[in-house]
């Protein structure tokens, strides 16, 4: 059985960048898993070339979603909260 690495390398750029954490980083092969705090597991589920498939066991309540569609919500939301109150009005009523 191969050795196990770890390591704690500085995140990429634009990766989660408003926060400030180190990554730790782990190595794992298929079917194996690691715990985030006491309730999400996340598991190596496939690997194959250069794509690993994860299974993200987590409580309802903890959203999670790939990095692309993350950063989509985030401007998302950043769009939104610059509307101005006369522009809201415009918008048509339920």
């Amino acid at each position: 059985m191969p050795a196990r690495q770890i390591g704690i390398v500085p995140r990429s750029p634009g990766v989660l960048a408003h926060q400030e954490f180190p990554m730790l980083v782990l190595s794992r092969q298929r079917d194996e898993s690691i715990v985030i705090g006491d309730n999400v597991v996340v598991t190596i589920v496939d690997v194959r070339g250069d794509k690993v498939r994860l299974g993200i066991e987590a409580p309802i309540e903890i959203p999670v979603h790939r990095q692309e569609v993350y950063d989509a919500i985030q401007r998302e939301n950043r769009k939104a909260s610059e509307i101005k109150p006369e522009d809201a009005q415009q918008l048509p009523k339920k």
